[in-house]
């Protein structure tokens, strides 16, 4: 039987009644994306691509990536869609903006291969979305450059 100091011996009491108080808390509130606010995002973004002259497709996901709103302006290109939602599911798989990712899948870094994935796309326009700090979804934008798509994604986060 081993002994322990009396110091050791209430620091292991402290740890345990701590861990004890955060389970008896209860479960944190989970927070999550809703369809208002994939409505209010979309919104956002329809108006942010409007001033600046461009047919946008978004697509806004949950924390597992999948769809929970689909916007496509009059005259966007059909590919969009496939590229909004696909830089939506990205941004959530992987829980960083896409752009972000194309210096991390180059040979030789830790994230090559990844791009090779179906759906992963490193090409910019896709954000996570926190709430709280916590992970809910992500927006995806494909309609003008990469820059463009960025902008109106970052404009659409605002609105939460």
């Amino acid at each position: 039987m081993a002994i322990i100091s009396a110091d050791k011996e209430r620091m292991i009491i402290e740890t345990v009644h701590s861990v004890l108080d955060e389970f008896s808390a209860g479960p944190r509130p989970f927070k999550r994306l809703n369809l208002e606010a994939a409505q209010r995002m979309a919104s956002a973004a329809h108006q942010e691509a409007g001033r600046m002259g461009i047919a946008a497709v978004i697509s806004v996901v949950d924390e597992s990536g999948t769809p929970i709103l689909l916007h496509r302006m009059d005259g966007s290109l059909l590919v969009g869609v496939k590229l909004a939602e696909d830089k939506a599911y990205s941004a959530t798989a992987l829980q960083r903006p896409t752009h972000e990712l194309a210096e991390e899948c180059r040979a030789g870094k830790p994230l090559f291969g990844l791009q090779f994935q179906d759906r992963i796309t490193l090409v910019g326009g896709g954000f996570p979305c926190r709430m709280s700090g916590q992970l809910v979804g992500a927006i995806g934008v494909s309609g003008g450059t990469v820059e463009q798509d960025i902008r109106i994604a970052s404009f659409a986060l605002e609105s939460l």
